[in-house]
Protein backbone atom coordinates (compact mmCIF):
# COMPACT_ATOMS: atom_id res chain seq x y z
CA UNK A 1 0.00 0.00 0.00
CA UNK A 2 2.91 2.62 0.71
CA UNK A 3 4.41 1.79 -2.26
CA UNK A 4 0.87 2.55 -4.01
CA UNK A 5 0.37 5.70 -2.64
CA UNK A 6 4.11 6.88 -3.34
CA UNK A 7 3.50 6.00 -6.97
CA UNK A 8 0.36 7.98 -6.90
CA UNK A 9 1.89 10.62 -5.52
CA UNK A 10 4.54 10.79 -7.52
CA UNK A 11 2.48 10.54 -10.52
CA UNK A 12 0.10 13.27 -9.38
CA UNK A 13 2.99 15.84 -9.10
CA UNK A 14 4.30 14.99 -12.44
CA UNK A 15 0.98 15.70 -14.01
CA UNK A 16 -0.31 18.55 -11.86
CA UNK A 17 1.98 21.17 -13.33
CA UNK A 18 1.31 20.48 -16.86
CA UNK A 19 -2.69 19.77 -15.62
CA UNK A 20 -2.72 23.34 -14.35
CA UNK A 21 -0.88 24.85 -16.99
CA UNK A 22 -3.48 22.93 -19.49
CA UNK A 23 -6.63 24.04 -17.49
CA UNK A 24 -5.31 27.63 -17.54
CA UNK A 25 -5.09 27.87 -21.63
CA UNK A 26 -8.23 26.19 -21.89
CA UNK A 27 -9.80 28.68 -19.46
CA UNK A 28 -8.25 31.74 -21.03
CA UNK A 29 -9.31 30.32 -24.46
CA UNK A 30 -12.85 29.98 -22.94
CA UNK A 31 -12.47 33.58 -21.64
CA UNK A 32 -11.43 34.78 -25.48
CA UNK A 33 -14.13 33.26 -26.89
CA UNK A 34 -16.54 35.22 -24.86
CA UNK A 35 -15.26 38.30 -25.39
CA UNK A 36 -15.28 37.79 -28.83
CA UNK A 37 -18.87 36.59 -28.94
CA UNK A 38 -19.67 39.87 -26.76
CA UNK A 39 -18.15 42.34 -28.60
CA UNK A 40 -18.29 40.51 -32.40
CA UNK A 41 -21.54 39.59 -32.33
CA UNK A 42 -21.64 38.25 -36.27
CA UNK A 43 -18.72 36.23 -34.70
CA UNK A 44 -20.03 32.00 -34.23
CA UNK A 45 -17.64 29.90 -32.41
CA UNK A 46 -18.31 26.53 -32.05
CA UNK A 47 -15.90 24.62 -29.44
CA UNK A 48 -15.77 20.87 -27.66
CA UNK A 49 -14.24 20.93 -24.40
CA UNK A 50 -13.28 17.44 -24.63
CA UNK A 51 -10.96 17.70 -27.34
CA UNK A 52 -8.08 19.41 -25.97
CA UNK A 53 -8.48 17.26 -22.63
CA UNK A 54 -7.98 13.94 -25.46
CA UNK A 55 -4.90 15.19 -26.59
CA UNK A 56 -3.69 16.23 -23.00
CA UNK A 57 -4.58 12.41 -21.44
CA UNK A 58 -2.84 11.22 -24.92
CA UNK A 59 0.17 13.14 -23.62
CA UNK A 60 -0.41 12.40 -20.25
CA UNK A 61 0.10 8.41 -20.53
CA UNK A 62 2.23 7.92 -23.10
CA UNK A 63 4.97 10.43 -20.65
CA UNK A 64 4.35 8.08 -17.75
CA UNK A 65 6.84 5.27 -19.05
CA UNK A 66 9.35 7.62 -19.59
CA UNK A 67 8.93 9.61 -16.73
CA UNK A 68 8.42 7.17 -13.92
CA UNK A 69 9.13 3.50 -15.08
CA UNK A 70 12.76 3.26 -14.68
CA UNK A 71 12.69 5.48 -11.13
CA UNK A 72 10.15 3.62 -9.54
CA UNK A 73 11.75 -0.02 -10.47
CA UNK A 74 15.05 0.98 -9.22
CA UNK A 75 13.30 2.09 -6.11
CA UNK A 76 12.30 -1.62 -5.54
CA UNK A 77 8.51 -1.42 -7.38
CA UNK A 78 8.04 -4.28 -9.33
CA UNK A 79 7.06 -3.65 -13.26
CA UNK A 80 3.97 -5.40 -12.99
CA UNK A 81 2.66 -3.17 -9.79
CA UNK A 82 4.02 -0.48 -11.73
CA UNK A 83 1.49 -1.01 -14.13
CA UNK A 84 -1.25 -1.70 -12.21
CA UNK A 85 -0.90 1.23 -9.83
CA UNK A 86 -0.31 3.43 -13.07
CA UNK A 87 -3.91 1.89 -14.26
CA UNK A 88 -5.49 3.12 -10.87
CA UNK A 89 -3.84 6.68 -11.52
CA UNK A 90 -5.14 6.82 -15.73
CA UNK A 91 -8.71 6.09 -13.73
CA UNK A 92 -8.54 8.63 -11.69
CA UNK A 93 -7.04 11.63 -13.54
CA UNK A 94 -10.14 10.62 -16.35
CA UNK A 95 -12.98 10.62 -14.12
CA UNK A 96 -11.59 14.02 -12.93
CA UNK A 97 -11.14 15.17 -16.33
CA UNK A 98 -14.46 14.18 -17.43
CA UNK A 99 -15.84 15.87 -14.57
CA UNK A 100 -14.26 19.16 -15.20
CA UNK A 101 -15.44 18.77 -18.97
CA UNK A 102 -18.77 18.59 -17.50
CA UNK A 103 -18.84 21.52 -15.24
CA UNK A 104 -17.47 23.62 -17.54
CA UNK A 105 -20.01 22.83 -20.30
CA UNK A 106 -22.86 23.11 -17.42
CA UNK A 107 -21.35 26.80 -16.39
CA UNK A 108 -20.86 28.06 -19.70
CA UNK A 109 -24.16 26.68 -21.04
CA UNK A 110 -25.76 28.99 -18.03
CA UNK A 111 -23.42 31.68 -18.89
CA UNK A 112 -23.98 31.70 -22.94
CA UNK A 113 -28.13 31.86 -22.10
CA UNK A 114 -27.72 34.42 -20.03
CA UNK A 115 -25.83 37.31 -22.00
CA UNK A 116 -27.16 35.58 -25.50
CA UNK A 117 -24.27 34.94 -26.64
CA UNK A 118 -23.49 33.42 -30.49
CA UNK A 119 -21.09 30.81 -29.12
CA UNK A 120 -21.31 26.77 -28.22
CA UNK A 121 -18.84 24.95 -26.11
CA UNK A 122 -20.13 21.25 -25.71
CA UNK A 123 -18.74 18.19 -24.78
CA UNK A 124 -18.34 15.17 -26.95
CA UNK A 125 -21.35 13.62 -25.67
CA UNK A 126 -23.69 15.88 -26.91
CA UNK A 127 -22.21 15.80 -30.14
CA UNK A 128 -22.16 12.10 -30.64
CA UNK A 129 -25.47 11.07 -28.69
CA UNK A 130 -28.73 12.21 -29.49
CA UNK A 131 -29.97 12.39 -25.78
CA UNK A 132 -26.96 13.31 -22.84
CA UNK A 133 -26.66 15.05 -19.57
CA UNK A 134 -24.27 15.45 -16.90
CA UNK A 135 -23.91 12.03 -16.07
CA UNK A 136 -23.76 10.92 -19.51
CA UNK A 137 -20.72 13.78 -20.82
CA UNK A 138 -18.71 12.60 -17.73
CA UNK A 139 -19.23 8.62 -18.77
CA UNK A 140 -18.34 9.07 -22.68
CA UNK A 141 -15.29 11.37 -21.44
CA UNK A 142 -14.03 9.28 -18.91
CA UNK A 143 -14.32 5.68 -21.00
CA UNK A 144 -12.75 7.77 -23.55
CA UNK A 145 -9.58 9.27 -21.83
CA UNK A 146 -9.21 6.09 -20.38
CA UNK A 147 -8.74 4.56 -23.19
CA UNK A 148 -6.28 6.97 -24.64
CA UNK A 149 -4.54 6.38 -21.64
CA UNK A 150 -3.70 2.50 -21.61
CA UNK A 151 -3.32 2.81 -25.43
CA UNK A 152 -0.73 5.46 -25.36
CA UNK A 153 0.95 4.08 -22.43
CA UNK A 154 0.94 0.51 -24.07
CA UNK A 155 2.85 2.65 -27.17
CA UNK A 156 4.90 4.12 -24.56
CA UNK A 157 5.95 0.83 -23.03
CA UNK A 158 6.68 -0.50 -26.58
CA UNK A 159 9.04 2.20 -27.31
CA UNK A 160 10.63 1.74 -24.13
CA UNK A 161 11.01 -1.87 -24.61
CA UNK A 162 11.83 -2.12 -28.40
CA UNK A 163 12.65 1.07 -29.47
CA UNK A 164 11.73 3.64 -32.53
CA UNK A 165 11.33 0.29 -34.39
CA UNK A 166 8.82 -1.40 -32.34
CA UNK A 167 6.62 1.96 -32.03
CA UNK A 168 6.61 2.35 -36.01
CA UNK A 169 6.14 -1.59 -36.04
CA UNK A 170 3.39 -1.42 -34.48
CA UNK A 171 1.70 1.62 -35.64
CA UNK A 172 2.10 0.07 -39.35
CA UNK A 173 0.73 -3.32 -38.18
CA UNK A 174 -2.81 -1.21 -36.89
CA UNK A 175 -2.77 0.71 -39.94
CA UNK A 176 -2.45 -2.74 -42.27
CA UNK A 177 -5.08 -4.29 -40.34
CA UNK A 178 -7.69 -1.11 -40.34
CA UNK A 179 -7.21 -1.33 -43.97
CA UNK A 180 -7.75 -5.02 -43.63
CA UNK A 181 -11.52 -5.80 -44.82
CA UNK A 182 -12.70 -8.68 -42.64
CA UNK A 183 -11.35 -6.66 -40.11
CA UNK A 184 -13.11 -3.34 -41.17
CA UNK A 185 -16.33 -4.66 -41.62
CA UNK A 186 -16.47 -5.88 -38.42
CA UNK A 187 -14.63 -2.48 -36.78
CA UNK A 188 -17.60 -0.28 -38.93
CA UNK A 189 -20.47 -1.38 -36.93
CA UNK A 190 -18.72 -1.53 -34.05
CA UNK A 191 -17.66 2.43 -34.38
CA UNK A 192 -21.01 3.50 -35.63
CA UNK A 193 -22.48 1.99 -32.27
CA UNK A 194 -20.91 4.85 -30.12
CA UNK A 195 -23.87 6.85 -31.62
CA UNK A 196 -26.50 4.38 -32.22
CA UNK A 197 -26.17 2.40 -29.27
CA UNK A 198 -26.28 5.22 -26.91
CA UNK A 199 -23.49 5.30 -23.79
CA UNK A 200 -24.15 1.81 -22.54
CA UNK A 201 -21.92 1.28 -26.09
CA UNK A 202 -18.99 2.71 -24.30
CA UNK A 203 -18.55 -0.18 -21.71
CA UNK A 204 -16.60 -1.59 -23.93
CA UNK A 205 -14.30 1.34 -23.76
CA UNK A 206 -13.65 -0.45 -20.17
CA UNK A 207 -12.63 -4.02 -21.55
CA UNK A 208 -10.45 -2.56 -24.23
CA UNK A 209 -8.79 -0.26 -21.74
CA UNK A 210 -8.13 -3.66 -19.02
CA UNK A 211 -6.88 -5.64 -22.65
CA UNK A 212 -4.29 -2.76 -23.56
CA UNK A 213 -3.19 -2.74 -19.35
CA UNK A 214 -2.65 -6.01 -19.84
CA UNK A 215 -0.69 -5.93 -22.42
CA UNK A 216 1.22 -3.38 -21.04
CA UNK A 217 2.22 -5.63 -18.57
CA UNK A 218 3.54 -8.06 -20.83
CA UNK A 219 5.62 -5.70 -22.57
CA UNK A 220 7.02 -3.90 -19.38
CA UNK A 221 8.13 -7.21 -17.33
CA UNK A 222 10.83 -7.96 -19.37
CA UNK A 223 12.28 -4.38 -20.62
CA UNK A 224 15.82 -3.06 -19.48
CA UNK A 225 16.41 -0.70 -17.16
CA UNK A 226 17.21 2.60 -19.10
Amino acid sequence: MYHSLTQLRLQTYDTGRSFLIFWSILFGFIVLSFALSLFLTETNIIFYVSFPSYIFVTITGFLMVKQDFAFLVHMGKSRTHFTYVAFAFFVILAIVMSFINAMVHVITHFIINQFALTITIDTFAILLLSQSNFLTSIWVDATIMLTLLTVSFFVASISYRFGRVGTYLFCALVLLLLIFPPVRDVLHPFFLGFSEKGASHFSWLLLLSVFFTSLSVVTLRKSSLS
